[in-house]
């Protein structure tokens, strides 16, 4: 049984607790060119995601074995990024703990090179301060861990080139020898002694499996019992970031609604991260289970959350979304200490940017999701994104198009007798009487399109009349 959900969050729920908070220390890891690595191999399809899932194991395997065997944890992983927490107790232990992974890790990406082109980089942040943890959600549940010393490590990292190891000021304050750091600016210390706890031993620990029942209650099945490789596959992703939500029962009504509806539309609800972007849920269509329209569900699934937000909060939270559509890289980050199942590619990436960029309560979308034609967008402007070449045309999305956009030309072939039994069915309707339910049923283009038009246009020819579009497909059906 893979370790899908931290064990600190199954002990938790075990004791009945859901929301608590503790002193810890926290240690924020970017990996640089993960992104460049995972870009050449989708080129090469099903080989290139056999190579890149090897690769992910050489590059995680060290690093989460050093944060688990120094008694650290890892609540999730943010593609080619995560945070790890070492509980303070006891205070000193656990910061030499915390500062001998650091230095060890930067060790392991120093001269590290895969392909023999792409070398992998790493920046880091230290810090220490208030985590604050919850268990959300009633139907479907979800996890997270946020405060003081999550936002200082993340901000700490923000301010590191390539190896540098940068520790907050409070953490600073608790160096044995101050004078083993810098200062670069504000709160913020450049750690420059190597090797400052050299002498720490390190030790193993045999984890036990998780609980199945437990397991259950975060993750769906297909998650689960997923054994299969990573591969390259066309995801939808959309990314939310929410605001204004200040203690556990907000957050807890909020991450209700969105994994109620993430479920209905069988969306894979990634998990509820606070971190550089403040509070983010990343949500995925089409991994692991793929339908036919996974960005028609990306896109009826964020309606559906703004109406259900809307009746629920009002006005009184923030939240903007992003979503994209593209080729991603999908399978188990991680090792056997801590895995979870992600996204990884350009096109989760542009998702979190776009949410980055919209206003409040606004769905920006890239050039892919704004050629559905079942949908009204308007256009945001070409815009630069970190980490992206160009100018990315961007889109507003405004909602359901429910004019009829089909256009025909020529006269309508072979279905003449059909349309006139239309006609004549619904006359009742010129007489203010009910005509009844007429349906046309048949195989994907067949014609039932265009008949319905010319039905339209034949009703339009007796008198104006109203006409509804309704749209029910399976996208509203659950699972």
């Amino acid at each position: 049984m893979k370790n899908l959900i931290p064990r600190f969050i199954e002990e938790k729920l075990k004791n009945q607790e859901d929301h608590a908070q503790f002193e810890a220390y926290s240690m924020f890891i970017d990996l640089i060119g993960f992104t460049n690595l995972t870009q050449t191999l989708s080129k090469q399809g099903s080989v290139g995601a056999e190579e890149l899932s090897i690769i992910l194991n050489r590059i995680f395997d060290p690093l989460v074995s050093l944060v688990y065997s120094h008694g650290g944890f890892i609540p999730y992983y943010a593609g080619d990024a995560f945070t790890a927490i070492f509980p303070s107790s006891p205070h000193q232990e656990a910061l030499q703990k915390l500062i001998f992974v650091a230095q060890e890790a930067g060790k392991l990406y120093r001269e590290q090179s895969f392909l023999g082109a792409f070398t992998i980089g790493i920046k880091i942040g230290l810090a220490f301060g208030d985590v604050e943890w919850g268990i959300v959600g009633y139907n479907y549940k979800s996890y997270y861990f946020k405060g003081s010393a999550i936002e200082r490590s993340a901000d700490c990292q923000l301010r590191a080139n390539q190896q540098d190891i940068v520790i907050h000021r409070v953490l600073h304050e608790q160096l044995d020898d101050p004078s083993s750091s810098t200062w670069i600016e504000s709160d913020y210390f450049l750690l420059t002694t190597k090797d400052l706890y050299s002498n720490h031993t390190t030790v193993q620990k045999n984890l036990p499996d998780l609980s199945e029942e437990i397991l259950a209650q975060f993750l769906p099945n297909n998650i689960i019992y997923f054994s299969e490789r990573g591969e390259f596959r066309t995801v939808s992703s959309v990314f939310i970031s929410f605001g204004n939500i200040y203690t556990h029962q907000q957050l807890n009504r909020f991450a209700t609604i969105v994994l109620d509806t993430a479920k209905n539309f069988s969306g894979y609800f990634k998990e509820i991260d606070f971190g550089e972007k403040g509070g983010v849920i990343p949500i995925f269509f089409g991994a692991p289970v793929s339908y036919e329209n996974n960005a028609e569900r990306a896109i009826e699934f964020t309606l559906s959350l703004r109406e259900e937000l809307r009746n629920v909060f009002a006005d009184s939270i923030n939240y903007k979304i992003g979503i994209t559509v593209g080729t991603a890289y999908t399978g188990f980050i991680g090792c056997k200490d801590r895995c979870q199942y992600a996204a990884v590619g350009n096109c989760v990436n542009l998702a979190a940017r776009l949410m980055t960029y919209a206003s409040n309560t606004e769905v920006l979308v890239d050039g892919e999701i704004e050629r559905i034609r079942q949908y009204k967008f308007k256009p945001k402007g070409h815009i630069r994104y970190k980490g992206f070449e160009g100018d990315i045309p961007t889109f507003v999305l405004v909602g359901r198009n429910v004019e009829d956009r089909f256009t025909f030309q020529g006269d309508l072939v072979g279905r003449r007798e059909e349309l006139e039994k239309l006609i004549r069915f619904s006359m009742p309707i010129f007489q203010d009487r009910f005509a009844g339910i007429a349906y046309i049923l048949g195989e994907a283009g067949i014609g039932k399109s265009r008949l319905a038009y010319e039905l339209r246009k034949g009703l339009f020819k007796q008198q104006p009349i109203n006409w509804f579009v309704c749209k029910a497909d399976q996208i509203l059906k659950r699972e």
